[in-house]
């Protein structure tokens, strides 16, 4: 214990209270309301912030003191600590709670003050809910600038350890030259990000206050005059300036360049624009509207933020169309497909698609997996992705695709079987294309697509064309019977073959179907798997069979409960057959879209014959996908 630390530990304290009070007393200045406020939450967010930027620090130092080289730090250490990395998922947490309150609370604040003579205490006519524009401004800025945070961290330790390989330091030296270059420096990052963003929070609250206030006809830029170099002379030039409330305001940026943000801070303006930006807005009061009876106000407040969410609804249809590539004038029908681009083409469309589902460090990795794939797994692919424009990709706790809205919910940030199979992959690809698969299977059904019939059309109204009610789906099923009987006589023939080394009897049965099987049939069949898929990286690589023997056998085989991938006993029981064909054809997928070779070739070990057949289903609906589009009817 430091017995001498009491007047630096009260010192340090004094001056983060000053440093407090001299903020709040500059914004209470500046015409932000309930100053004291937003200084708590600068401090409250200041804190998480650190402490995850402690945290992640102290993962990686702990990392680099266990390398015995800076060349096997880098080779064997430093991708799994990427990979392993939990500060996107920490801050993502830490900002979506913080940024949410903060707009809530101070929308009700401005709110009050507006409509209740500066009053801002639980009134008459108050903020009861939060448009839905602004709450997806929250999730989506809550994530993009985890992200962000993330990406600056991870490139400010390679550029340190490319340094360090050219000059030939060790360990030692690289652990100080971290702690040395400012990355240890949480703190001063936490306080500069804690009051960019809690202004900036505060400020879209004020924005939804001005929005749902029936008595707000305009907004007005004020320059404040703070900033650390001295004021921006382009947000002086903007002080006085009026727009509608609903309009952005015009800024010509100091690189010069237009900007169009809808207040001081927005996330849409560059950093230089924004980081530590003291400017703020002030409404332009109907005094007309203000003294109309309380009913009529509350009934107006209510009609825009009815409007409000009408209106984003709508904008955001209208953007996934655009993604799609549909206009107002083109109907949401299949069309004739248009002619076949070429692959540079291919690339850009499929990467346009995405660029507002997937993070900077997403967009990388995806576009190494569209590298990989086939001119014709491209086409597909890009005429699957029309229909992808409305799925959520970021929503933690999912991983499904919902046929009743024709959507996949899922958490592309949680690599969980890129984690094992030891891809070094940040995103989980394996179950984004697994659920787009899905979508896709759904989709061929609602289509009318059965390609085993002989006229092409599925007389059976189903929900994929992977259904055992289907001609194609009933002859999946059979291939992947057929394996899951050959993997087991496999197994029976070799633990026959270890009993008589023993000297013992080779008592064990083959089977010819997978009606009844025995207790002794099932175990050796778990051991034989055990002995040959040890590692986690294996029992990844073999998931499209472990689920299909659980789904075909009703659970009666219990993969899942002895350690292998695959779905719970009841969804097994719940689907069976149609599970196992619809589970294989989502997983296969993936494999055909993202899959390395050496998992393709563990499987096709394991199941020559359903690959064999899903190999042709998918060369069939490619060859379909240059003929016309695929789309939902």
């Amino acid at each position: 214990m430091c017995i001498r630390c009491g007047k630096l530990i009260k010192a340090i304290d004094a001056y983060i209270a000053k440093a407090d009070s001299d903020l709040a007393a500059t914004l209470g200045g500046e015409g932000y309301i309930e100053p004291q406020e937003t200084v708590n939450a600068v401090s409250t967010l200041e804190e998480r912030v650190a402490a995850a930027l402690l945290s992640e620090t102290d993962y990686i130092i702990k990392a680099v003191k266990k390398a015995h080289s800076l060349a096997q730090f880098q080779m064997d250490i430093w991708p799994k600590l990427k990979e392993g990395d939990t500060l996107q998922t920490d801050l993502q947490t830490i900002f979506l709670e913080e940024f949410g309150e903060i707009v809530r609370k101070f929308a009700g604040f401005y709110f009050s003050a507006i409509e209740n003579g500066n009053s801002i205490t639980k009134a008459s006519i108050e903020i009861v809910r939060v448009s839905k524009q602004t709450t997806a401004w929250v999730q989506n800025w809550s994530q993009e600038l985890a992200a962000i945070m993330k990406l600056n961290s991870h490139t400010e330790i390679e550029s340190i350890l490319t340094s360090g390989l050219e000059g030939g330091i060790g360990i030692p030296e690289f652990t100080r030259k971290i702690i040395d270059s400012g990355i240890r420096d949480e703190w001063r990052k936490a306080r500069r990000v804690a009051i960019t963003e809690v202004l900036t929070a505060h400020r879209a609250g004020q924005q939804e206050a001005y929005l749902q206030s029936p008595s707000t006809s305009a907004k007005m830029w004020r320059h404040t005059g703070t900033y650390v170099s001295g004021p921006r002379l382009n947000h002086k030039d903007m002080d006085g300036r009026k727009v509608p409330k609903d309009q952005p305001f015009e800024l010509l940026g100091a690189d010069g360049n237009f900007y169009h943000p809808m207040y001081p801070g927005d996330t849409s303006l560059p950093p230089g624009e924004r980081i530590e930006c003291h400017c703020t807005t002030q409404g332009i009061v109907d005094e007309d509207v203000l003294g109309l009876p309380l009913e009529e106000r509350q009934r107006l407040q209510q009609e825009a933020i009815d409007e409000l969410d009408d209106k984003w609804e709508k904008e955001l249809e209208d953007r996934n169309k655009a993604l799609a590539g549909f206009t107002d004038d083109a109907p949401l029908t299949p069309t004739p497909a248009t002619p076949t681009m070429n692959r540079e083409s291919l690339v850009s469309s499929i990467k346009g698609k995405f660029d507002m589902q997937l993070t900077e460090p997403q967009r990388a990795e995806f576009g190494a997996i569209l590298d990989r794939m086939t001119d014709e797994q491209l086409q597909l692919y890009d005429k699957m992705s029309v229909n992808h424009a409305k799925n959520l990709y970021h929503l933690k706790n999912y991983g499904a695709y919902y046929p009743d809205d024709k959507k996949v919910r899922m958490d592309i940030d949680d690599p969980f079987w890129e984690r094992h199979a030891g891809t070094g992959q940040t995103a989980a690809w394996h179950t984004k294309f697994h659920e787009e698969c899905h979508q896709l299977d759904h989709i061929l059904a609602k289509m009318g697509i059965d390609f085993e019939n002989t006229n092409g059309v599925s007389t059976v109204s189903t929900s994929a064309i992977t259904s055992t009610s289907t001609e194609t789906g009933k002859k999946l099923l059979k291939a992947i019977e057929d394996d899951i009987v050959s993997v087991i006589n496999r197994a029976v023939g070799e633990r026959n073959a270890k009993r008589l080394e023993l000297d013992l009897d080779a008592d064990f049965k083959t089977i010819k179907s997978l009606s009844r099987i025995s207790q002794d049939t099932k175990e050796t069949l778990i051991f034989w798997l055990r002995d040959n898929f040890k590692t986690g990286k294996a029992r990844a690589q073999i998931d499209m069979f472990t689920d299909a023997v659980g789904l075909v056998t009703k659970d009666r085989i219990p993969l899942y409960k002895s350690g292998f991938w695959g779905h719970p006993p009841k969804y097994n029981k719940d689907r069976d057959g149609n599970g196992a064909t619809s589970e294989t054809f989502a997983t296969f997928g993936s494999l055909f879209f993202s899959g390395d070779e050496e998992t393709k070739a563990v499987v096709q070990d394991l199941m020559p014959s359903t690959w064999k057949i899903y190999s042709d289903l998918f060369a069939k609906i490619m060859k379909l996908a240059e003929g016309r589009d695929i789309l939902y009817p």
